[in-house]
């Protein structure tokens, strides 16, 4: 069985790592990326070697989790993280 790549999508690099650590310890291939679009065109070039998405919804860039979510769900499985701004 070929191992696939998990694509994580963080825009605070201590929460990307902290991530990316605990799916390779789990013993997945993981790439990282701190916006959206820099996760689109890996996916755009390596869509068959992804077995999933791990978002955040909020990025710092215009193309936040939603709208990846919208681009790669036709496809792929998504999980997203959000934390809620309560104020």
């Amino acid at each position: 069985m070929t191992l696939r790549t998990i694509v994580v999508i963080e825009d605070d690099p201590m929460l990307r790592q902290d991530t990316t650590d605990m799916l390779e310890a789990a013993g997945l291939s993981v790439v990282g990326f701190e916006d959206g679009d820099q996760a689109l065109d890996y996916l755009r070039h390596h869509r068959q070697d992804v077995s999933g998405v791990f978002t955040d919804v909020k990025l710092a860039t215009e193309t936040d989790g939603f709208e990846v979510a919208h681009l790669v769900t036709a496809t792929r499985r998504l999980t997203t993280s959000a934390t809620i701004d309560k104020t």
